[in-house]
C-alpha cells in the first residue's frame, strides 16, 4: 500500500513537472514570438515606406521619380536664343554656298560676250564640270580640317568666325574679279579659282562645329518637373529639347538651300 502511494505520489510529482516545463516552453515561445514580431513588423513597415517614395509628388522644380517618369507627360523646353542666332548663322551660309554654287557652271563654261547665254570665263563644258566639281569636293574636304582646329586649337566659336571672315573674303574676290572690266582684263579666272579655295576653307569650317555649337546652347541635362500652362505635372525632358533644336537646325538649312 505504501508502495502503491508512494508510486502515485512519485507519477504526481512528474506530471507537475511536464505540466511546468510545458508552460514555461509555451511561455518562452509566446516571448520570443513578440519579441520578434515588432521586428518583422517593421521590416514591414520599413518596406512599404521604401515602396511609397514613388508615391510621393515630386515637389516643382525638382528631378522625376521612377512612378513620375512612367506617367507623367514629357515635353520639350523654351530655346535659348542663342540657338535661334546659331540657326540663323548656318541659314544664311546655306543660303550663301547654294546661291554661289548655283551659277557657277554657267559662269565658267560661257564667255562673257554672251554668244552662248550669259556667262563670264568661256572655259566650255569640260572646264566647268571641273571646277565646279573640286569646289564640291573641297567643300565636303575643309570640315576634316575645321573640327581638327577646333578641337585642338581655337574652339567652335572662334573657328567659325575666322572661317566667316575667310568666307566673306573669298566671295568679295569672286565679286570682285566678276565684273565686266575684271574679266576683260583676264583676272576672271584666277580670282575664281581663288574665290572657291576661300570659300571651300570658310564653308569647311563652319560646318564642322555650328552642328555641334548649337547643341552646347543649350544646357540641362536633368530631367525635372514643371507645371504647364494648364497647371497639370509634366517633365521637362531634355531629350526632347535637344530633338527640337536639331529640328530647328535642319529646317534652317533646308530653307536657306531654296
Amino acid at each position: 500500500m505504501a508502495d502503491h502511494e508512494t508510486e502515485v505520489s512519485q507519477l504526481h510529482a512528474t506530471l507537475q513537472e511536464v505540466r511546468h516545463e510545458s508552460h514555461n516552453q509555451h511561455h518562452s515561445d509566446t516571448v520570443e514570438y513578440y519579441e520578434k514580431e515588432p521586428v518583422q513588423q517593421e521590416e514591414s513597415t520599413n518596406g512599404e515606406i521604401s515602396s511609397d517614395k514613388d508615391d510621393v509628388d515630386t515637389p516643382v522644380g525638382g528631378e522625376p521619380n521612377a512612378r513620375e517618369q512612367r506617367t507623367l507627360k514629357r515635353v520639350g523646353e523654351r530655346l535659348p536664343w542663342a540657338v535661334f542666332l546659331v540657326a540663323i548663322i548656318e541659314l544664311c551660309e546655306r543660303f550663301t554656298y547654294y546661291g554661289c554654287q548655283g551659277t557657277f557652271q554657267n559662269y565658267v563654261q560661257k564667255p562673257y560676250d554672251g554668244s552662248l547665254g550669259t556667262g563670264g570665263l568661256g572655259l566650255e563644258h569640260i572646264g566647268a564640270t571641273g571646277l565646279t566639281t573640286f569646289y564640291q569636293f573641297w567643300c565636303y574636304v575643309t570640315p576634316l580640317a575645321g573640327g581638327l582646329i577646333a578641337d585642338q586649337y581655337l574652339g567652335k566659336y572662334k573657328t567659325i568666325l575666322c572661317s566667316a571672315g575667310v568666307y566673306m573674303a573669298g566671295l568679295l574676290i569672286l565679286a570682285c574679279t566678276a565684273i565686266p572690266q575684271s574679266l576683260s582684263s583676264g583676272a576672271g579666272e584666277g580670282g575664281f579659282v581663288t574665290s572657291i579655295i576661300l570659300t571651300g576653307i570658310g564653308t569647311g569650317g563652319i560646318k564642322a562645329n555650328v552642328a555641334p555649337l548649337i547643341a552646347e546652347q543649350y544646357t540641362r541635362r536633368h530631367m525635372e518637373i514643371k507645371l504647364d500652362k494648364k497647371g497639370e505635372r509634366v517633365i521637362i525632358d531634355p531629350y526632347i529639347t535637344v530633338q527640337h533644336i536639331y529640328m530647328m537646325f535642319y529646317w534652317s538649312i533646308n530653307i536657306g538651300a531654296l
